[in-house]
């Protein structure tokens, strides 16, 4: 018997947050935070081992967009509401369905710590 896989919405707003499934064309905005935040993303994220270019990161963000909609990995970009400027990541990974349990990770864009973004954003995952 194959498992039915629960829905899974493609957005969630929160109060100030609009998290989605990653689309075709976010790469550059995420790079361009990757960019911004290297220094701190380096010692503890995997993506961060080098500076990726922009096209690295654009595979990358479609990779997430297909994992998202095969329910594989569900990253959820960050986003303000209010002036739609990126913010950072955060998703659930290493998802076992058949159990069900999973982890949330997340990073933030440097310049976008320190106003309870991130703490938001997971709160609405959780």
């Amino acid at each position: 018997m194959a498992l039915m896989l629960p829905e899974v919405p493609e957005e969630i707003e929160t109060e100030r947050l609009l998290l989605r499934m990653p689309l075709p064309g976010d790469g550059k905005k995420v790079n361009a935070a990757i960019r911004a935040s290297f220094d701190d993303l380096q010692p503890w994220l995997p993506f961060a081992r080098h500076l990726p270019s922009l096209e690295e990161t654009e595979i990358n963000t479609l990779e997430a967009h297909v994992h998202f909609l095969k329910k594989e990995v569900l990253r959820y970009l960050i986003f303000n509401k209010e002036t739609g400027g990126f913010i950072g990541s955060t998703g659930f990974h290493g998802i076992e369905w058949d159990m069900p349990k999973m982890e949330i990770g997340y990073w933030i864009d440097t310049r976008q710590s320190g106003f309870g973004y991130m703490a938001e954003a997971v709160s609405a995952l959780a």
